[in-house]
């Protein structure tokens, strides 16, 4: 059997798009609680603090240190 080659698109979409595509459930924050939300900013906030101390290339981590400013992670 000899290799089929594959095409592969990425399409960058806003959460409606993709919502209007199907992509993604329309009630997907329906049943948000504050609790869970405030889980999930402390899970990306450790996860961006992660790629701060451990990358080694200079553009993630510039990214990453924006991110924590934008979210007031940092003082």
């Amino acid at each position: 059997m000899s290799p089929v080659p594959v095409s592969v698109k990425v399409l960058c979409l806003t959460l409606t798009e993709a919502q209007r595509f199907g992509l993604i459930p329309a009630d997907l924050g329906k049943d948000e609680t504050l609790e869970g939300d405030a889980d999930r900013r402390q899970f990306v906030i450790r996860t961006l603090w992660d790629i701060v101390r451990n990358s080694n290339q200079a553009k993630p981590r510039a990214d990453a240190l924006d991110m924590l400013k934008q979210l007031g992670a940092m003082t």
